[in-house]
C-alpha cells in the first residue's frame, strides 16, 4: 500500500503534462472537420477552423493600412518602407491578439503571432514597393492585395506551425510547469491524507 502511495505525485505530474499536451493538440487537430460517431456533432482544431476568418480579417486590415500609407507618401525611402512594414506588423499583431480565442494559452498565442509577423516581414516589402509605385504612377494596382494576403494565410501549412510551436521553448516549459504543479498537488494530497490519519 505504501509503495502505491508514492505513485500519487507521479500520477499528478502525468495528468498536468497530459492536460497541456491535449490542449495543444486541440488547437491543430483534427485539421478537417470530423463527425463524432452516433451524434450530429462535429469537431475540428481551433486554428484550422479559424484560419479562413483570420485570413480575411488580416488581408482587409493590411490592404487598408497600405493604401492609406502609400497614397500619402511621395517616395518609398528605406526608412519609410521599414516604418510602413512595422505599422502593418503592429496592426496584424493587434488583430491576431484579439481574434485568436482566449482558450489559446498566451505562450502559444505569442508564438503564432511571432510566426505570422516573421512571414509578413519577409514578404511585404516587395508588395509595398509594387503597390506604392503603381499608386505614384496613377496606375491601377495589378494585385488584389487583400486577396493575396488571404491566399497566403489560407495556404499556410498549419502542420509547420504546429511543429514550430510544439518544439518551442515556451511549450516545453509550459508542459514541465504543469507536470511540476501536478506533482506538487500529489504531494499535498499525500500530506492531507497523512494529517487526517494522524
Amino acid at each position: 500500500m505504501k509503495i502505491l502511495v508514492i505513485f500519487i505525485p507521479l500520477i499528478g505530474a502525468a495528468t498536468g503534462w497530459l492536460i497541456i499536451t491535449f490542449s495543444l493538440m486541440t488547437l491543430f487537430w483534427p485539421a478537417t472537420p470530423r463527425r463524432i460517431p452516433y451524434t450530429n456533432l462535429g469537431i475540428q482544431g481551433l486554428l484550422p477552423q479559424k484560419q479562413a476568418t483570420l485570413a480575411v480579417g488580416i488581408g482587409e486590415m493590411i490592404e487598408i493600412q497600405l493604401r492609406s500609407a502609400v497614397t500619402a507618401e511621395s517616395g518609398m525611402a528605406p526608412e519609410i518602407l521599414n516604418s510602413l512594414t512595422g505599422t502593418v506588423v503592429e496592426a496584424v499583431r493587434e488583430r491576431l491578439d484579439k481574434r485568436i480565442p482566449s482558450l489559446v494559452p498566451k505562450g502559444i498565442k505569442q508564438k503564432i503571432i511571432d510566426i505570422v509577423e516573421e512571414n509578413i516581414r519577409k514578404e511585404i516589402p516587395v508588395v509595398i514597393e509594387t503597390v506604392a509605385e503603381n499608386f505614384r504612377n496613377r496606375q491601377s494596382c495589378g494585385i488584389d492585395l487583400c486577396r493575396w494576403v488571404e491566399d497566403k494565410i489560407r495556404r499556410y501549412d498549419l502542420s509547420e506551425l504546429e511543429a514550430r510551436i510544439s518544439h518551442s521553448r515556451e511549450i516545453i516549459l509550459l508542459k514541465a510547469g504543469a507536470a511540476l504543479i501536478g506533482f506538487l498537488s500529489g504531494i499535498v494530497q499525500l500530506l492531507v491524507v497523512w494529517l487526517a490519519q494522524a
